[in-house]
């Protein structure tokens, strides 16, 4: 019964959100998606690099993030934007009875209440997720413009054109985060620079200064040059799968029907963003052929 009421009234949230959030939060928020977030970081890599202006990034994300939001700021800024009481006190009740119990040795201890973590899996969850997000987006505006905020669920960015400006964005951030008790992940935490100096200038963060990452399902480069390499890596990865399509016993429609769910999908995943050479899309083919037993003698498969 409270999962079908929160879903029902998640959905009005998030829609009635829309209009009002930054145009560059893009976590949970309806008609819009992870794609947009790195298509608009590599729009902004081409364009500074055709001009030659420096552009310098940060990525990082929160560890454990629904089960470390704190309640209390959220729901008062859910309380502040104008979210109605017929919500936040069922929302409000849910939470505070909610209890975890964990598992010991092999047996289930008591029950233990905290004033922290919305639940995964409750559909009111992901609308806490963008409260927070949209307090990041302000605070970095308020004390760290002119960076340029980004953010998709737990996964916060930023963007400036020098230095000491991203440094600076970086410091906000963390405030932020040590505000609210959200402890970051260094292991997924890494900056960029178009401009060789400002990549020997990032050292100093303690992180790594990459040239190319995967992220967010997206392969993106920092740079004029364009690199590949993690999409080429998955394409490469698929050889264990074609000698098991090979020796399945599926029917051959069966088995053409597994291509794009599980193979292609799995190798040109962030294809849309990351070009990929033609040489590479012959050798995907090729092997599919040769895998499903469906190249008699003259053929070729190069096919549109």
């Amino acid at each position: 019964m409270y999962r079908t009421w929160a879903g029902i009234r998640a959905r009005q949230l998030l829609a009635a959100l829309r209009e009002l959030l930054p145009v560059d939060l893009y976590g949970f928020i309806p008609d819009h998606e992870a794609t947009e977030l790195w298509y608009s970081v590599q729009l902004e890599v081409e364009l500074c690099c055709q001009s030659q202006v420096p552009l310098l990034g940060l990525s990082t994300d929160i560890r454990q993030c629904f089960n470390r939001l704190p309640r209390e700021p959220l729901l008062l800024l859910a309380k502040h934007v104008g979210f109605p009481s017929y919500i936040l006190r069922p929302w409000q009740n849910f939470l505070g009875s909610t209890e975890r119990r964990f598992l010991i040795r092999g047996q289930v201890g008591e029950g233990i209440r905290s004033s922290a973590g919305f639940a995964e899996g409750c559909p009111l969850s992901p609308v806490a997720m963008v409260l927070a997000d949209w307090a990041f987006h302000v605070y970095m505006a308020a004390f760290a413009a002119p960076a340029r905020a980004l953010s998709f669920v737990d996964n916060l960015s930023c963007m400036a054109h020098t230095p000491a400006r991203l440094v600076h964005a970086y410091g906000v951030l963390s405030c932020f985060t040590d505000m609210l008790g959200l402890p970051l992940d260094a292991d997924k935490t890494f900056v960029w620079a178009t401009a060789p100096r400002d990549r020997a200038a990032l050292q100093c963060l303690g992180h790594p200064v990459v040239d190319a990452v995967r992220e967010l399902g997206g392969i993106m480069s920092f740079g004029p040059r364009v690199r590949n390499s993690a999409l080429k890596d998955r394409c490469n990865a698929l050889c264990p799968l074609w000698s098991a399509l090979r020796r399945s016993r599926a029917p051959g429609h069966i088995k053409l029907l597994a291509l794009p769910v599980k193979f292609w999908a799995r190798a040109l995943h962030g294809v849309a963003g990351c070009p990929l050479a033609e040489a590479e899309i012959a050798q995907l083919r090729a092997s599919a052929t040769a895998a499903l037993r469906i190249r008699p003698g003259g053929s070729a498969p190069n096919y549109d």
